[in-house]
Protein backbone atom coordinates (compact mmCIF):
# COMPACT_ATOMS: atom_id res chain seq x y z
CA UNK A 1 0.00 0.00 0.00
CA UNK A 2 1.49 3.53 -0.90
CA UNK A 3 1.01 6.41 1.53
CA UNK A 4 0.67 10.24 1.04
CA UNK A 5 3.61 12.05 2.08
CA UNK A 6 3.36 15.27 4.18
CA UNK A 7 -0.14 16.41 5.34
CA UNK A 8 -1.68 13.24 3.34
CA UNK A 9 0.90 10.63 5.18
CA UNK A 10 -2.50 9.13 7.21
CA UNK A 11 -3.98 8.57 3.44
CA UNK A 12 -4.01 5.76 1.65
CA UNK A 13 -2.77 6.44 -1.95
CA UNK A 14 -5.06 7.46 -4.76
CA UNK A 15 -4.80 7.20 -8.95
CA UNK A 16 -5.54 9.74 -10.31
CA UNK A 17 -8.73 9.88 -11.79
CA UNK A 18 -7.33 12.00 -15.56
CA UNK A 19 -3.75 10.13 -15.58
CA UNK A 20 -4.45 7.33 -13.90
CA UNK A 21 -0.47 7.47 -11.68
CA UNK A 22 -0.25 7.09 -8.30
CA UNK A 23 -1.51 11.06 -6.61
CA UNK A 24 1.83 11.54 -4.12
CA UNK A 25 0.82 15.13 -3.51
CA UNK A 26 -2.16 17.46 -4.14
CA UNK A 27 -2.07 21.46 -4.23
CA UNK A 28 -5.63 21.38 -4.51
CA UNK A 29 -8.45 21.43 -2.21
CA UNK A 30 -9.25 17.73 -1.07
CA UNK A 31 -12.76 18.99 -1.25
CA UNK A 32 -12.44 19.87 -4.86
CA UNK A 33 -9.94 17.44 -6.02
CA UNK A 34 -8.75 15.34 -4.06
CA UNK A 35 -8.28 12.26 -6.23
CA UNK A 36 -6.42 14.20 -8.98
CA UNK A 37 -2.93 15.66 -9.81
CA UNK A 38 -2.99 19.75 -9.36
CA UNK A 39 -1.47 19.60 -12.80
CA UNK A 40 -3.89 17.51 -14.45
CA UNK A 41 -6.62 19.26 -13.16
CA UNK A 42 -4.92 22.50 -13.93
CA UNK A 43 -4.85 21.37 -17.65
CA UNK A 44 -7.96 19.54 -17.73
CA UNK A 45 -10.61 22.35 -16.13
CA UNK A 46 -8.71 25.54 -16.00
CA UNK A 47 -6.35 26.02 -18.70
CA UNK A 48 -8.53 27.74 -21.47
CA UNK A 49 -5.92 28.19 -24.45
CA UNK A 50 -3.84 25.90 -26.25
CA UNK A 51 -1.60 23.55 -23.57
CA UNK A 52 1.58 24.56 -25.31
CA UNK A 53 0.70 28.50 -24.10
CA UNK A 54 0.44 29.90 -20.74
CA UNK A 55 -3.04 31.23 -19.76
CA UNK A 56 -4.61 33.62 -17.87
CA UNK A 57 -3.99 31.62 -14.49
CA UNK A 58 -0.98 32.85 -12.27
CA UNK A 59 -0.95 29.91 -10.80
CA UNK A 60 -0.30 28.12 -14.25
CA UNK A 61 3.04 26.55 -14.72
CA UNK A 62 3.43 27.87 -18.01
CA UNK A 63 2.79 31.49 -16.53
CA UNK A 64 5.13 31.09 -13.66
CA UNK A 65 7.88 29.58 -16.41
CA UNK A 66 7.29 32.35 -18.31
CA UNK A 67 7.58 34.90 -15.03
CA UNK A 68 10.96 33.11 -14.43
CA UNK A 69 12.36 33.63 -17.69
CA UNK A 70 11.46 37.24 -17.46
CA UNK A 71 13.41 37.89 -13.81
CA UNK A 72 16.38 35.98 -14.82
CA UNK A 73 16.88 38.29 -17.85
CA UNK A 74 16.16 41.61 -15.85
CA UNK A 75 18.87 39.71 -13.74
CA UNK A 76 20.65 39.35 -16.61
CA UNK A 77 21.06 35.95 -17.16
CA UNK A 78 20.48 33.98 -20.30
CA UNK A 79 17.44 31.63 -19.30
CA UNK A 80 18.09 28.60 -21.88
CA UNK A 81 21.54 29.36 -21.38
CA UNK A 82 21.03 28.56 -17.33
CA UNK A 83 18.74 25.66 -17.54
CA UNK A 84 21.75 23.89 -20.32
CA UNK A 85 24.12 24.30 -18.33
CA UNK A 86 22.60 22.78 -15.41
CA UNK A 87 21.22 20.02 -17.87
CA UNK A 88 24.59 19.62 -18.84
CA UNK A 89 26.27 19.33 -15.30
CA UNK A 90 22.94 16.95 -13.87
CA UNK A 91 23.76 14.55 -16.90
CA UNK A 92 27.67 14.75 -16.92
CA UNK A 93 27.11 13.79 -12.86
CA UNK A 94 24.31 11.10 -13.07
CA UNK A 95 22.80 12.56 -11.18
CA UNK A 96 19.58 12.97 -12.85
CA UNK A 97 16.69 11.34 -10.72
CA UNK A 98 14.16 11.46 -14.09
CA UNK A 99 16.93 9.36 -16.61
CA UNK A 100 20.41 9.18 -17.40
CA UNK A 101 22.12 9.74 -20.79
CA UNK A 102 22.40 6.79 -22.53
CA UNK A 103 26.01 4.67 -22.37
Amino acid sequence: MEIFEGSWSKMEAVRCRLCGRPVRTNHIDPEDAADTHWMCYHFAYEHDVDPDQPCSDVTCPLRQNEIFRACLRQLGQDPEQLLLSFLDETYRRGTSDRTQRPH
